[in-house]
C-alpha cells in the first residue's frame, strides 16, 4: 500500500487552513520522495540497458572479426589448393 493512501481525509482540515497547509505539504513532500525514487530506479535501469548495449556490441564485434578471420583462412586454403593444381 502506497504511503500516500496513509493520510486520510480528515474532518478538522475542512475548516483549519493551517491543518490543510501542513497536510498538503506532508503529501506533496511524499510525491517527490516517491518520484526521487522512480527517478534513481530508472537511472539504474538505463546504466543496465548501457551496459547491455555495450556488451552486445563488443561479443558482435567479436564475432564478426572471427568470422572474417576464418572467411580468409578458408580463401587462402582454397587459392593455395587452385594454385598447387595449376602449377601441375
Amino acid at each position: 500500500m502506497s504511503e500516500l493512501s496513509v493520510i486520510e481525509n480528515i474532518q478538522a482540515e475542512r475548516t483549519d487552513l493551517s491543518l490543510h497547509v501542513d497536510l498538503c505539504a506532508e503529501r506533496y513532500g511524499q510525491l517527490i520522495r516517491k518520484f526521487d525514487e522512480v527517478d534513481q530506479q530508472l537511472h539504474s535501469l538505463t546504466q543496465m540497458v548501457t551496459e547491455i548495449k555495450e556488451s552486445v556490441t563488443t561479443i558482435t564485434t567479436s564475432a564478426l572479426h572471427t568470422y572474417l578471420k576464418w572467411a580468409g583462412v578458408i580463401i587462402v586454403t582454397l587459392l593455395g589448393i587452385v594454385i598447387h593444381y595449376a602449377v601441375k
